[in-house]
């Protein structure tokens, strides 16, 4: 009980911490990059994505005067506009780093499966298409019934029944191991090699896994790292880009692309990833895709399965005014 009051604590002072105005989240942020960078002995360096939030805590650090490597794991499967972007960048500041995985996204679909859903829920179908090995016995049983090896019923372990369409014969294989092997692996072999650690624009505001992290800085453990905008709101991110005049990629504004509007993306990952498509309201990434970058689309959709997949859970991916 002390347990969860604690961590319950923790999360009013992290909400708490999302409602202060942006300049005092500014000189926390900075207090906390500072104290990473210190404990650290300057052995550290900055996760860049390429995307709207790094490219504001690449700013907030160089307006710091501190020097580190911005390191951009580039997975083959970023927007172009974004990997221009980073390399306009780069070629102005030789901080910038590019990693890239040992392996394509290619093998990693084939031998694992499409990345549809959320972490969880794939993870969920992932050990389900698996089956019982005798290993996994017991996370086999909790995600398809939802009781734990205690006897104790779990709602939120067992998978629903909408992305039980995935455990049919002929269902796409789905995995939660993409990321690790395009985006984490690369880091964290740059990581090992250079004794450095890292330091990301990871906000709880974005939901997920993220969302239950209510420490900026950790310094127990293998891995210390840092992610000192962990209070930011998605509205702080446009509202220091637009004090400090921010150059962002293009992809953040609506645009017309061969006289076709299309709407502004609020997330820039991995082109091809499925996670949160269903969420989506209006135009989603993929019919926004198909406008955008055809060749890509017919790509992930046709050649990889993603169309099949997305079909499986209702999830359009041409444009309404195609079909």
């Amino acid at each position: 009980m002390d347990n969860f009051i604690e961590k319950l604590t923790e999360r009013q002072k992290q909400a708490q911490r999302q409602s202060i105005p942006l300049e005092d989240k500014i000189a926390m942020t900075k207090r906390r990059i500072k104290d990473f960078y210190e404990m650290m002995d300057g052995d550290v360096y900055c996760s860049f994505s390429g995307g709207k939030d790094s490219t504001v805590l690449r700013h907030i650090i160089k307006s710091m005067g501190l020097k580190m490597p911005f390191v951009f794991s580039n997975t083959g499967l970023e927007m172009p506009e974004i990997v221009d972007f980073v390399r306009k960048l780069a070629s102005d500041d030789e901080d910038i780093v590019q990693v890239r995985p040992k392996v394509t996204y290619n093998k990693v679909w084939q031998e694992y499966g499409l990345p549809i859903g959320s972490k969880k829920v794939a993870k969920m179908i992932r050990v389900l298409q698996e089956g019982d090995t005798g290993r996994n016995s017991n996370m086999h049983n909790l995600y398809n019934t939802g009781f734990n090896s205690k006897g104790v019923f779990a709602k939120s372990w067992k998978l629903p029944e909408k992305w039980r369409v995935f455990l049919s014969d002929g269902a796409p294989r789905v995995t939660d191991l993409c990321c690790d092997f395009l985006k984490k692996e690369p880091l964290d072999t740059y990581a090992k090699g250079s004794g450095r650690h890292g330091i990301s624009a990871i906000m709880a505001d974005e939901g997920g896994q993220r969302e239950t992290r209510t420490q900026c800085n950790v310094y127990e453990g293998k891995r210390p790292n840092s992610a000192p905008m962990l209070f930011w709101l998605e509205s702080d991110v446009w509202e220091y880009i637009k004090l400090n005049n921010v150059e962002i990629c293009e992809v953040y504004f609506d645009r017309e692309v061969n006289g076709r509007y299309v709407p502004a993306e609020k997330r820039t990952g991995c082109m091809f990833c499925g996670f949160g498509a269903h969420l989506e309201k209006g135009m989603n990434r993929f019919q926004r895709m198909a406008i955008t970058h055809p060749r890509q689309h017919s790509i992930v959709i046709d050649r990889m399965g993603m169309g099949k997949a997305l079909d499986l859970i209702n999830v359009k991916y041409i444009p309404d005014d195609e079909d």
